[in-house]
């Protein structure tokens, strides 16, 4: 799996971004994960693009790990937004592919990108049948 993961803005977060970076570095066995915080953030050309927001859809880890499989195999590469304070551009949401909600509740954004670097360890660890997932 290849996926990139847009920040819009910085974290700069020190207790986050220790478990940021633990998980993250744990995906790097399944696939390459690629973090970056921009203020203006663009989708890669090449990526299926999905955005984090509250009001998309709330799968399942165990579907989600299903559908990272099929979106890595039809797309290759894939792209994930997390928005900062104010959420995400209208223009830069529109091209999204798929809307990803982390939960029914709302989150900071820095919870929210460590949820995601969390929820993309745990499906990888689900796709390759490792015991992390605990199902």
């Amino acid at each position: 799996m290849r996926i990139t993961i847009l920040q819009r803005g910085a974290l700069k977060d020190k207790q986050i971004e220790p478990l940021v970076q633990t998980y993250a570095k744990r995906f790097q066995r399944y696939g390459k994960l690629t973090i970056k915080e921009q203020k203006n953030p663009e989708w890669p050309n090449s990526h299926f693009r999905v955005i984090c927001d509250e009001r998309g859809e709330q799968p399942t880890s165990e579907l989600f790990a299903n559908k990272l499989e099929k979106w890595s195999m039809q797309h290759g590469a894939i792209c994930f937004a997390v928005g900062d304070a104010d959420g995400h551009d209208a223009e830069f949401a529109k091209q999204a592919q798929y809307k990803l909600s982390l939960s029914a509740m709302v989150f900071p954004h820095r919870l929210a990108h460590l949820l995601l670097v969390e929820q993309l360890y745990r499906a990888a660890c689900i796709q390759v049948g490792h015991p992390y997932h605990h199902a």
